[in-house]
């Protein structure tokens, strides 16, 4: 109407004599979502790893898109969001070549970095709405934030305090997860590495 009667035409106040009704589409569940847009994508999403997950009593393994969806909801972003968010991990995995990438650390990350006060360092949410904890080992368990953080710490260490990690009495399960990833020829400049996941999401903004 505006291309008819001018950009100063209030076309919505003109409609609104004639209109009295406004109709509200309900969302679409959002896992459901992002599973399609996962498909469409046609990235190989096998290669984002995740541990199993504790809900209640039980572990269990939990898909790509709904680790995608909670995380999405802790952020309080919208379901339109989803197409960025699983279109920038498209763009790692390609970037990434045949590499794996940690899913636990790079999701909250690309989320944190989709904030106004990102400065290159995870954002924790104000509330995590996630039903389960991430099982890493058998007796450990933590909340998503926790996971994403010892990530962070053990990837920023170099091979030998990382090893010395392992080795010792107590062992942390998280730094076994790193180097069963870091041991598949994934070398320290490569940005596959999740010391380099940062330097990953800048990459991966350009292609916009």
């Amino acid at each position: 109407m505006t291309a008819v009667y001018g950009s100063a035409f209030d076309g919505w106040k003109y409609l609104d004599r004639f209109f009295n009704k406004r109709y509200h589409l309900k969302e679409p569940p959002l896992t459901s979502l992002v599973d399609s847009i996962i498909h469409k994508a046609g990235f190989d999403f096998a290669r984002l790893k995740f541990p199993m997950v504790k809900q209640g009593e039980h572990l269990r393994q939990v898909s790509t898109a709904e680790v995608i969806s909670c995380y999405i909801r802790s952020y309080d972003l919208r379901a339109r969001d989803a197409y960025a968010v699983v279109e920038a991990l498209s763009v790692c995995l390609f970037v990434a070549g045949n590499k794996s990438l940690l899913l636990g650390y790079l999701l909250p990350l690309l989320l944190s970095s989709l904030r106004s006060d990102y400065e290159g360092k995870l954002i924790k949410p104000s509330e995590w709405k996630t039903p389960w904890s991430i099982a890493v080992g058998r007796q450990t368990f933590l909340n998503p934030m926790e996971y994403a953080s010892r990530i962070r710490n053990y990837a920023s260490a170099d091979t030998i305090n990382l090893m010395a990690e392992i080795n010792s009495s107590r062992g942390d399960p998280v730094a076994h997860d790193l180097f069963n990833l870091l041991r598949n020829q994934i070398e320290e400049g490569d940005l596959a590495h999740p010391r380099n996941y940062v330097e990953l999401l800048t990459t991966v903004s350009r292609f916009d």
